[in-house]
Order: structure tokens, then sequence, then C-alpha cells
């Protein structure tokens, strides 16, 4: 079964961190990061939403470098540094993930053309390469390390934030969702 995390809102992410009037500090010692989703999951959501406010600032041309961090800087305590550290480890996240993505889109575009071509001769659709599910850890044990990479440069009690206002404030808006796998059709009848 795959899973996959849904964006209930970005946008609602968004208008929710824009209606608090005034940045409050979340305490380190909050609940930790939401059970029924994956820390690193949490994270990389976090990490590529970095990626798009700061390059959604940079295409504005904001002259802050620190702009783009407005809706969770102020929130988590974080001081620049630390938004350097947030927004590079996000960049190399993303240019990974961008990477090991375009290897499995050549093995899914192969699959697919493959299933057509069975679909077209009236056969089953053929098994997915488990090829696909090897790069899938891959691209998981990717993300657990920026993750990891992250946390250590961030420190332990920036780190305990950053957790807290994931859990608090960026999880509600986020939710998993398992994919049932789709039925393969059976061959056809053969006999008259």
């Amino acid at each position: 079964m795959r899973r996959i995390i849904v964006l209930l809102g970005l946008a609602a992410l968004r208008l929710a961190t824009a209606q608090q009037s005034s940045p409050r500090m979340l305490k380190a010692n909050a609940p930790p990061v939401a059970k029924s989703i994956p820390a690193h999951l949490m994270y990389r959501q976090l990490l590529n939403w970095v990626v798009a406010l700061d390059n959604e600032a940079s295409a504005s041309g904001s002259a802050d470098p620190y702009a783009f961090a407005q809706p969770f800087a102020d929130r988590i305590g974080l001081d620049h540094p630390h938004v350097d550290v947030i927004r590079n480890e996000a960049q190399a996240l993303d240019k990974d993930l961008t990477a090991q993505d375009a290897r499995a889109s050549s093995i899914v575009a192969k699959f697919r053309a493959v299933g057509k071509d069975a679909l077209n001769r009236g056969l089953p659709i053929p098994v997915a390469p488990g090829e696909l599910r090897e790069l899938q850890q891959e691209r998981d044990t990717i993300i657990k390390s920026h993750v990891s990479i992250l946390r250590a440069a961030l420190g332990p009690q920036t780190a305990a934030r950053l957790d807290a206002y994931l859990s608090g404030e960026f999880a509600p808006h986020i939710s998993l969702k398992a994919l049932a796998v789709p039925h393969t059709p059976a061959a056809p009848n053969t006999r008259q």
C-alpha cells in the first residue's frame, strides 16, 4: 500500500499563520511530531514549503533575503543563521529528490507503456517493477538523512522548537492517506 501526503491546504496554513496578530514562541516541551504522520514526511513538507516560499520571495524581487521565512521564523524563534541552515538544507533536499524522482520517472514511463500495451492486447497489467519500491525506500532515506543533518545543524533546543511548530502549527493542515492498489483485471476468458 502506498502512502502520500495530501496538502489539505498550504493556503490554509498560510492563512492560519497570517491570522496570528503577534508572533508567539512555541515551547520546546511541546508534544512530539504528530504520530499519524511520520516525522520525516512532516519535515519533507516543511522543507518543500521553505523552497516554495524562498522561490516566491526571489521571484517577487524582495530585497530582504529572510522575507520568505516570515510565516514561520518568528513563531519558532529562529535567528538568521538558523533560517540559513533551514533554507540550505531545503534546497539540498530538493536537489537530491529531483534527481531521485527523475530515476523513478523513467521506470514509471516504461511501466506505463508496458501496461498500456498489455491492456490493448487484452492481457493483465504486469506487476510494478520492484525497483520502484527500492527507489521509494531510497527516497525516504534521502529525506531522513537531510532531516538528521538539519536537526544536528540547528542544535537540540532549536530542533525541539521546530518539532513543536510542526506538531502544533503544521501537522493540523496535513493528512496522510493510503492509496489502494488498483485491481488488476483478469486475463480474458479464451474458452468458447
